[in-house]
């Protein structure tokens, strides 16, 4: 008998700390840090959840909440459409645009403030600040007096300074300029300059929020501070004005514009000495719809059970610029003493409610300019114990479905049901009767679904399931249903026109169709059990379409870039009796993202143009033909990833992190 090594235990003990050390650093990487004992400086508020902060001494972003705490050290940083407000202790106010990033280092003695990228306003004047700092790369801003700067850090220029109150002074080169009142300061590599702002903007102000059921017309205004005859309004939006929804050449000060529902960057613009010179760039935002939607459980729903409650799935629509949500529950209209969760999604489900009748409604907490919730329609809904467990409901093939057989090849055929939450093990059971005598299958299943990979000859089929509790007691039999199985697609196509069309989004009442048609094929059944080869009323038939083959983007190599004002091109190959396809957008829907877009077309190339609706990161798309009786047909799915270029925060190097510490910052 031979020895095991006497080293043996070395690369055990090394693999062990190989295996433990990898844990503790997804755990620190993934775990949500504690805001602990650190000092609060602050409140940061927002109107769209897209804001990372990252605690001093830590390197992993993580998201706030709107009304969250800010703690000296801290590093916050903004996305795409976010309007971070930040107001600290000491009445200094700061306002983020998006993919902005600030770090915050407040004392009594000495506040700093350290820019790093997008665009930052920050105003002192109702505050008691004393020796504010403002550092930029290898700029220094100081701030001795109460004042309104605005700074703005793009790709293809170092700095840009606006001073709106007061008067600051920089280093630059080794020598101190002073900006003052309505000047502005540019740093590029042509060189540095200092000029009077030639247009001042009146309002709307920064960051201005409008609420409306349909448009607005804001009125723009402004001031020209240099001799010129004539200016210009843009509005885009987009903050690099790469689209124009507006623009105008005008000898006024003032403009009316139309507006819909969005996020518009506005700007005035005029010829200065032969060159085209432009104001700051301000933002504002066009909410509408802003009262949640109540989707599902449906007004006047109703629910049973048997022993335990059921499992109800609360839902409603999403808030973009709140993800903070009160469900109320109540046995009264009223709402007196009502149930209350507070949720950061759009939905919960609950299994706690009773027998009973039941209404409810969401609050949706939010910071807008007057308006601080929003309430939704209220919604009722009844739960009843029954002394009986109600039987599944068969749902799938659809009432005298075909489906087409192929030759050579193993068939599979999906069957599905619904059925109550206490119903945990099914029996199916098919037979080419309807009396059930002999079926050709019989098994047991713990799914809402079973594969038959038996059937392989042609002909009509009959099915039935029985639920069980996980205590054995049985539900009693389904409804039956049928479907019928041909090598011959061609019939199946010819009979597909008898097929009720079902509309997938309502569950309840698709649900309601299909247990009619299963009944009366139960009737149909009683009437022919001594003659099965009996043709049985009207027949209908349906082969569903096959998959389109995708052709771009496919997979999340295709980067495409939205920048550039270019449509996304959505491409797949035509399918033979395709009357419609159906093209959907989801954002990260491996891991749970939301269904973004949604739309048909007649072609089979779709060009996506919403550019509002999507951000950075990894998307999937979906499309399905449609045949000319409604029915859907098979999806295949694409990947892509939205890349933005040049953008200063995705550059950032693990070496630059170490730039917003204050010991290589701000100590000597």
């Amino acid at each position: 008998m031979r020895y095991l090594n006497k080293d043996w235990w070395i690369p055990a003990l090394l693999i062990l700390n190989i295996i433990v050390f990898t844990g503790l650093f997804f755990y620190d990487l993934n775990k949500k840090i504690s805001f602990g004992l650190r000092e609060v400086i602050g409140t940061v508020t927002f109107k769209k959840n897209s804001v990372h902060r990252k605690f001093f001494s830590h390197v992993v972003w993580q998201d706030i909440e709107s009304n969250s705490p800010v703690a000296n050290r801290d590093t916050i940083r903004s996305f795409g459409n976010a309007d971070v407000n930040i107001d600290l202790k000491n009445g200094i106010n700061i306002l983020m645009d998006e993919d902005s990033m600030v770090y915050l280092d407040v004392t009594d003695k000495e506040q700093k403030i350290n820019f790093q990228g997008g665009s930052v306003s920050i105003d002192s004047t109702n505050g008691k600040a004393k020796n504010l700092s403002v550092f930029s790369g290898n700029y220094k801003i100081s701030i001795s007096e109460p004042s309104h700067i605005k700074l703005e850090k793009s790709v293809d220029s170092a700095l840009n300074l606006f001073v709106k109150e007061g008067s600051v002074s920089i280093d630059v080169d080794g020598k101190t300029q002073i900006i003052k009142k309505d000047e502005k300061l540019d740093i590029s590599s042509q060189g540095i300059s200092v000029e009077t702002v030639p247009f001042k903007l009146l309002s709307p102000q920064n960051q201005k929020q409008y609420t409306t059921s349909s448009t607005i017309s804001p009125t723009f205004e402004w001031e020209k501070k240099v001799n010129v005859s004539e200016s210009f309004i843009e509005v885009s939006k987009t903050l690099k004005f790469s689209k124009l929804i507006y623009k105008k050449t005008t000898t006024e000060n003032s403009e009316k514009v139309s507006l819909g529902e969005g996020v518009y960057y506005w700007r005035v613009g005029g010829s200065v000495s032969g060159k085209t010179e432009y104001s700051e760039i301000r933002k504002l935002f066009v909410f509408s719809n802003l009262v949640p939607k109540t989707f599902s459980p449906a007004n006047k729903a109703a629910f049973s059970y048997f022993a335990s409650p059921p499992v109800i799935n609360f839902f409603w629509s999403k808030n973009d610029y709140s993800n903070r949500y009160t469900l109320q529950i109540s046995t009264s209209p009223d709402f007196k003493n009502p149930l209350e969760y507070k949720v950061n999604s759009n939905h919960i489900t609950l299994s706690n409610l009773i027998e009973g009748t039941y209404y409810w409604r969401v609050i949706t907490d939010i910071s807008l300019e007057n308006v601080n919730q929003l309430v939704s329609t209220t919604y009722t809904f009844s739960v009843n114990q029954k002394g009986t467990i109600a039987p599944p409901i068969p749902l799938n093939p659809f009432s005298n479905e075909y489906v087409v057989l192929k030759r050579g090849n193993q068939n599979k055929i999906l069957l599905t049901w619904k059925a109550s939450h206490e119903q945990k093990v099914f029996k199916v059971e098919v037979s080419k009767g309807g009396n059930f005598m002999n079926p050709v299958i019989n098994k047991k299943v713990s799914s809402l679904s079973i594969w038959l990979t038996e059937i392989a000859e042609e002909g009509t089929w009959y099915w039935r399931v029985l639920g069980y509790t996980s205590d054995g007691v049985e539900s009693g039999y389904s409804n039956m249903a049928k479907f019928h199985t041909t090598y011959d697609p061609n019939l199946a196509f010819q009979k597909a026109k008898d097929i009720p069309t079902i509309d997938n989004e309502k569950t309840e009442e698709n649900t309601t169709k299909v247990a009619e048609e299963n009944q009366k094929t139960t009737n149909e059944i009683k009437k022919i059990q001594k003659d099965e080869t009996k043709k049985i009323g009207n027949t209908n038939v349906h082969a569903r379409l096959e998959a389109p083959a995708k052709l771009y983007p496919v997979s999340p190599n295709n980067k495409v870039n939205p920048t550039n004002g270019k449509p996304i091109q959505f491409k797949w190959k035509k399918v033979p009796q395709a009357a419609d396809y159906e093209l959907n957008l989801y954002k990260d829907k491996s891991k749970g993202g939301n269904l973004i877009f949604k739309d048909r077309t007649k072609k089979n190339h779709y060009e996506f143009k919403k550019f509002d609706k999507l951000d950075k990161g990894k998307f999937e798309w979906e499309v399905n033909a449609i045949d000319k009786y409604n029915k859907p047909g098979k999806k295949v799915r694409g990947m892509f990833q939205i890349d933005i270029p040049n953008d200063p925060l995705d550059e950032l190097k693990p070496d630059d992190i170490e730039i917003t510490s204050p010991k290589v910052m701000y100590r000597e």
